[in-house]
């Protein structure tokens, strides 16, 4: 299996949706998480989670469209929620790619290297909220 391309090609995809996430005001981002709080985003996501698994998996011009069909100010929060799905991929990708997990000669060792590898998973899940240089309105 060719795992570390599937992981490089997360890795564009949580780059490509950060970047359309930018676009938006951050801050009205920030305010709103910080009112519905960590819960009342993952209910929206819950709410959504159809839509935001078609918009990952849309071309560029399906996801314009898609997103024509989110009233504008959920845009922002629909896209956070797409980018935080993407980022739980990636993580899961880069943990079993890290940890070399993959069928080989001797499948005993196959329970440890994945054994590892959740563990990295569980120790870097990705956070809610996206940005590094502001604050996390969840923390």
């Amino acid at each position: 299996m060719e795992l570390d391309r599937y992981e490089k090609a997360a890795r564009s995809q949580c780059e490509k949706l950060h970047s359309e996430l930018i676009q938006y005001d951050l801050q009205q981002l920030y305010a709103r998480c910080s009112t519905m709080r960590r819960d009342g985003v993952l209910a929206f996501l819950c709410e959504n989670e159809t839509r935001v698994s078609d918009y990952i998996h849309s071309t560029v011009a399906q996801r314009t469209k898609s997103l024509a069909h989110i009233k504008p100010e959920d845009q922002s929060l629909f896209l956070m929620c797409a980018l935080y799905h993407a980022r739980i991929g990636w993580a899961m990708l880069h943990s079993i790619c890290h940890r070399g997990v993959t069928a080989g000669p001797d499948e005993r060792m196959i329970t440890l290297q994945a054994s590892a590898a959740a563990r990295d998973l569980r120790d870097s899940w990705p956070t809610l909220w996206p940005f590094e240089d502001i604050d996390d309105p969840f923390a």
